[in-house]
């Protein structure tokens, strides 16, 4: 990497740093915009507005995934090559008045795609107190929301931590 690459990050990062403060000058534009619809009384029109902000703001959003995209590349890929081509598993960097280290960790995500060949294969390997009863926590909002739709009433709260929300779906008509 170059120094005009080095250079060029920086800026990007103080940009970076300018559209924060900006979208929070946005927050309180729409926050103030909110209030004022919401003394309306007109439906049709305050459905447009929604339809509105949330495509601007899906629209910000994919350029803030790929933002995202690229400092995962970095963290996932270029730093750690860096530091295996270095030889080290860490490094300590001084960043203004601070320092930080940066190293190398590991994520791990796992399911069974066989549970019950699973199980005993985590009872044989010292798991087995990994194991635990349990009901899948999607399958149980399902039936919560069926069950207050139906029954019109919600799971026992002594038994049960439930939450809701309500929230505004759109689709093409």
């Amino acid at each position: 990497m170059t120094t005009e690459s080095f250079e060029a990050a920086h800026a990007v990062a103080e940009r970076l740093k300018a559209a924060e403060a900006a979208f929070r000058g946005l927050q309180t534009q729409l926050r103030e915009a909110i209030d004022g619809i919401r003394k309306s009384d007109a439906l049709p029109e305050t459905c447009r507005a929604y339809k509105a902000l949330s495509d601007g703001y899906d629209a910000m959003d994919a350029a803030r995934k790929t933002i995202y995209a690229d400092l995962e590349s970095m963290s996932r890929e270029t730093i750690p090559e860096m530091l295996a081509e270095a030889g080290v598993t860490n490094i300590t960097v001084e960043i203004g008045d601070l320092k930080y280290r940066f190293g190398k960790s590991q994520r791990v995500s796992v399911s069974m795609t066989d549970k019950e060949a699973g199980m005993d294969w985590l009872k044989a390997n010292g798991g087995e107190g990994l194991i635990k009863p349990t009901v899948n926590a999607a399958q149980l909002s399902s039936f919560a929301k069926e069950f207050l739709k139906t029954k019109g009433m919600d799971l026992p709260l002594d038994q049960f931590k439930t939450s809701s929300m309500t929230y505004t779906s759109i689709t093409k008509a």
